[in-house]
C-alpha cells in the first residue's frame, strides 16, 4: 500500500505539466508585451510627461516582477546569492 502511494503521487507531478506549459506561454506573452511598451516609449520619452514616464516605469517593473513569479518563483536575485554563499562543512576553514 506504502508503494503505492509513493507511485502515485509521484506520478501525479504529470498533473501540473499542462500548467506549467501554460506559465511559459504566458511568459512569453509577458515579454513580448514588455519590449512592445518599450518600442512604444523610447520614441516619446523626451516629450513625455515625468509623471507618465514613471507610470510606464513603473509598469515594467509590475511586468518584470510578474513575469519573475511566473518563470521560477525567484524574483530578487539576492535569494540565490545568499543561498549559494554558505561555506559547506568540507571547505571550513579553521
Amino acid at each position: 500500500m506504502e508503494r503505492f502511494l509513493e507511485n502515485a503521487m509521484y506520478a501525479s507531478r504529470w498533473l501540473l505539466a499542462p500548467v506549467y506549459f501554460g506559465l511559459s506561454l504566458a511568459l512569453v506573452a509577458l515579454a513580448l508585451k514588455f519590449f512592445q511598451e518599450i518600442i512604444h516609449v523610447l520614441p516619446n520619452i523626451f516629450s513625455m510627461a515625468e509623471s507618465d514616464l514613471i507610470l510606464v516605469l513603473l509598469s515594467l517593473v509590475d511586468m518584470t516582477l510578474v513575469g519573475g513569479l511566473a518563470g521560477d518563483g525567484d524574483v530578487f536575485p539576492v535569494t540565490r546569492i545568499s543561498s549559494h554563499n554558505s561555506i559547506s562543512p568540507r571547505t571550513k576553514r579553521s
